[in-house]
């Protein structure tokens, strides 16, 4: 349905709205608008609102960030956010669920270090001389996880 703005514009509104909607915008509802007391509004400034627009602070810049002394956890949600999981192993090309493994099984924030690899190919990955490597850094709390 098309509702006529005092101002002169036309506009389109939804059906639940016509006989609530008498305005084209904030400015003519403040510009044209009566109180029941027959004053009108004065509007000299415009309301910034509650919400401004700041800045988001993320990685490097967040006053939060921990750099490498991040947990297991953590770390793994940061690999998460920064690289995209295609749903390929890069072992197998297995199109099974994969997992972020660690190359250099140091577990460095750095993205080239992590490969996408199915739950079999992380097993071999994480086997042999490098087996416990992430226990050993993090804890018993990456048994649990």
């Amino acid at each position: 349905m098309k509702i006529v703005c005092p101002c002169g514009t036309s506009v389109s509104v939804p059906p639940s709205r016509v006989g609530r909607t008498k305005y084209c915008s904030k400015v003519c509802k403040y510009r044209y608008r009566v109180r029941p007391t027959g004053l009108s509004y004065n509007c000299t400034a415009e309301n910034p609102g509650q919400f401004q627009h700041r800045e988001v602070l993320t990685g490097e810049r967040h006053p939060s960030w921990l750099g490498d002394d991040v947990g297991y956890r953590q770390l793994h949600r940061w690999v998460a956010s920064v690289k995209i999981k295609t749903g390929r192993c890069e072992h197998c090309l297995d199109n099974a669920p994969t997992q972020w493994a660690n190359k250099s099984h140091e577990y460095r924030r750095d993205p080239i270090d992590w490969l996408e690899l199915c739950r079999k190919c992380h097993g071999k990955h994480d086997s042999g001389d490098n087996w416990g490597r992430a226990t050993a850094r993090y804890g018993e709390a990456v048994q649990r996880s």
